[in-house]
């Protein structure tokens, strides 16, 4: 009998892998989503933040142990579109809500912040955001381009506030960050 061992990766690279795998099961599942025969090869920026987007709530504890449901979006946008698409495809029972200007829904569980304005940080709710900075000026999760990666600054004082915590998994592939 052979006792060895099989070779694992370690958990940032399964976490990485899990990602990766999301935005192509993403394009498999949906071919409208396919870039044109002009374009780069490679996926849009959209679809990329929006898979991440989708799995990030894997990596995120709730006090209360729930499973992120809820996404609300500032703002109607490309990855607020890409991300309906992903979770139709998926057959997803997650609810989508565009929130109105200024509104601060406690209900949504992951809140995508397109605009400049972040707001007060609600407990139990996942601030996530493209924009430039966001985790620096106190958002929760910063989803950065360097190249054609995408990349993570997560400030785990902003989680802390929102009663929210990250797992070791998220943050061996982020940058960390401390803000306002």
């Amino acid at each position: 009998m052979d006792n060895k061992k099989k070779p694992t990766l370690p958990s940032y690279q399964s976490a990485l892998l899990l990602v990766a795998l999301s935005a192509v099961e993403l394009l498999a599942t949906q071919p409208s989503l396919a870039q044109s025969q002009g374009e780069a090869v490679g996926y849009q920026s959209a679809q990329v933040k929006a898979a991440f987007l989708y799995r990030l709530p894997r990596f995120i504890k709730w006090p209360d142990g729930r499973k992120a449901k809820h996404f609300c979006f500032d703002e109607r946008s490309e990855i607020m579109s890409t991300f309906k698409l992903l979770v139709e495809a998926k057959n997803d029972t997650a609810t989508i809500s565009l929130l109105e200007k200024g509104a601060q829904n406690t209900t949504c569980d992951v809140r995508f912040v397109g605009s400049d304005e972040i707001g007060s940080l609600t407990p139990n709710q996942l601030l996530v955001s493209d924009r430039q900075d966001f985790a620096n000026d106190g958002g929760m999760i910063e989803l950065t381009r360097k190249g054609s990666r995408v990349g993570l600054n997560v400030n785990l004082d902003s989680l802390k506030t929102g009663e929210l915590s990250a797992s070791s998994q998220l943050l061996k592939l982020a940058n960390v960050v401390r803000g306002d």
